[in-house]
């Protein structure tokens, strides 16, 4: 809504700019079958001139504004990592966790692959895991069934060791 206001006031603008100019011509040429101009006219005209060019300058400076607002596009170098990051690393982790990672190693001033190392990111990545694992091992309300009892038997689970059900069953 504002940018049509804005291109309706500035056309309304190139309309007055315009008839100004065609008026200050208009005038030169009547003038110049006169030969004696007076003083006076001379000086309405320059003054006319000179509010005209004001007006063109100050459009010209809002457009130069305009041009410096706009926001630059993330360094190709930086993108072409990120890509790289996500492809040998996008089936183990999520978005979420792909963005602290990416926020950590831009904070610490490292490469990802060292902010993926970091007890930090570890640490997280652990803990989101196991909120994950949680998420997914609560009973289903519709089959009454929990996505390891979806997985697995009862004759499996009862056959498997307890190390086996340690990495099966979410803390």
């Amino acid at each position: 809504m504002n940018e049509e206001l804005e291109k309706e006031n500035s056309q309304n603008q190139d309309d007055e700019l315009e008839s100004l100019i065609n008026s200050s011509t208009d005038e030169e040429a009547s003038a110049s079958s006169d030969d004696s101009m007076s003083v006076e006219t001379l000086e309405e005209k320059v003054k006319k001139l000179e509010s005209i060019n004001k007006q063109l300058y100050a459009r010209l400076q809002k457009i130069k504004e305009a041009k410096t607002k706009v926001v630059k596009p993330q360094e190709d170098d930086e993108f072409k990592k990120k890509i790289e990051f996500a492809i040998f690393h996008g089936k183990d982790l999520t978005k979420e966790e792909m963005e602290e990672v990416f926020a950590y190693a831009k904070a610490k001033n490292i490469s990802y692959e060292e902010a993926l190392k970091s007890p930090v990111i570890s640490t997280y990545l652990e803990k989101s895991r196991e909120q994950r694992r949680a998420e997914q091992a609560q009973v289903d309300v519709e089959s009454g069934k929990s996505d390891i009892e979806k997985k697995y038997t009862p004759e499996q689970l009862r056959s498997m060791s307890l190390e086996d059900l340690k990495k099966i069953i979410p803390k």
